[in-house]
């Protein structure tokens, strides 16, 4: 009985041990990406806001909409996994955006996606309602160290939002 009660104590002492070892493991490693090595990518946001317009004057996102550039970190990195690398970038005037981006040696694509938004919308000469806009999904051709890449986001007629 005695050696049954010693191999228990024995046990618990083992576990307990490992147990309290885990505690003390370093967290993992944040994964850092090179940002020495880009490429930029351009774009244009278009939206149409005015849906009686005859001009052909082309209609924007409203400035301050944002606009995400993503890419799988291990497009970057070789002990990347499967989580997004975001860039930001922000639509100014004429629709107009830019963001530099990180890339590999090997070349890297990126999805770029436009942040919804809200307008009031010119459905006919005498009435505005209010539309939500999403933005289709756009993705960049293979950049290269150095290389610029131009992109057209699109937010269609939007749906109207109540």
């Amino acid at each position: 009985m005695k050696r049954i009660f010693s191999f228990f104590a024995a046990a618990v002492v083992v576990l307990s041990l490992g147990l309290s070892g885990c505690a003390n493991e370093d967290p993992a490693e944040p994964l850092v990406v090179n940002t020495n090595k880009t490429a930029t990518i351009n774009g244009i946001a278009h939206a149409t806001l005015d849906a009686v317009t005859t001009s052909s004057d082309p209609q924007y996102a409203p400035s301050g909409t944002k606009i995400f550039l993503k890419t799988y970190y291990y497009n970057l990195i070789s002990s990347g996994g499967s989580d997004y690398y975001v860039v930001e970038a922000t639509v100014g005037e004429s629709g107009k955006f830019s963001a530099a981006v990180p890339v590999s040696d090997n070349g890297t694509s990126y999805t770029i996606v436009g942040d919804s938004f809200t307008a009031t919308k010119k459905v006919t000469s005498d009435k505005s309602e209010t539309y939500k806009y999403t933005a289709s999904t756009v993705y960049s051709p293979t950049l290269q160290v150095g290389a610029s890449g131009f992109v057209t986001v699109e937010y269609g007629g939007g749906s109207q939002y109540k």
